[in-house]
């Protein structure tokens, strides 16, 4: 009986799931076998952690598809974070430093255009008169959301304070000049002096209090609420 090419398919499911489907199906109508950890046919011991089948699987594999996106995947090695997907990579390029297997790698459009723009940054940065931990903060400075860096694989809580972080000066910034504004109206004195410091501390104590309840429940409120929202989905998908 002939050899069937068998394909090892990495990468982070949820943002891949149809397309893994889709090369799957396609590769298999072909003859082909593919392992891929989301179906019944993946080997591995019941015994030993999901992540360790999916490394002993690449061993079995003639070739390696490599599906980079936005997300990261679980962490194989939380201390060193180290993700699945790239311990996946790590395995599969010692194997093929020793030509038991082929790699094959595909980028989202999106995510090689952010690695062009940041090394085009870093060419633009290498003609300034920067320090080098100038170049180095400017060049991997965050430049979206809490949403956006939740949707790039960070956890929510990470997101959060890194967006948390992006935002406070301008938040403190826009907050403070209109509190200050307000000030001459507290401290008014002569004809109708009382009316202004009834609106100058009313207005300058809601700015603090809503500035401060802002940067501390914002965050918070992201995090319980996307939260309950992804398990909700994570459950719907699982029940269909």
């Amino acid at each position: 009986m002939a050899h069937r090419p068998t394909f090892f398919l990495s990468s982070t499911i949820y943002d891949f799931r149809d397309l893994r489907s889709a090369i799957k199906f396609s590769l298999e109508e072909r003859g082909c076998r593919v392992l891929a950890s989301e179906f019944n046919d993946f080997g591995g011991n019941l015994d030993e952690h999901s992540y360790e089948a999916c490394l002993t699987n690449i061993e079995q594999a003639d070739y390696f598809v490599l599906l980079i996106g936005a997300r990261v995947g679980g962490w194989y090695d939380p201390n060193a974070r180290v993700s699945i997907t790239q311990q996946e990579y790590r395995t599969a390029y010692a194997l093929h430093q020793q030509r038991k297997l082929r790699m094959v790698t595909f980028v989202r459009s999106e995510v090689w255009q952010l690695k062009e723009d940041r090394k085009e940054l870093a060419r633009l940065l290498a003609d300034m008169a920067l320090t080098d931990s100038e170049k180095q903060a400017v060049a991997q400075a965050p430049s979206k959301f809490a949403k956006q860096y939740r949707e790039a694989g960070s956890s929510l809580v990470d997101a959060a304070i890194t967006a948390a972080r992006v935002r406070l000066r301008p938040i403190v910034m826009t907050s403070l000049a209109f509190t200050l504004g307000v000030v001459p109206l507290m401290l008014a004195g002569g004809a109708s002096a009382e009316t202004q410091h009834a609106i100058g501390t009313g207005v300058f104590g809601g700015m603090i209090t809503g500035t401060v309840l802002a940067l501390i429940f914002v965050p918070t409120f992201f995090v319980v609420v996307v939260g309950l929202a992804e398990r909700w989905r994570a459950r719907r998908e699982k029940a269909a």
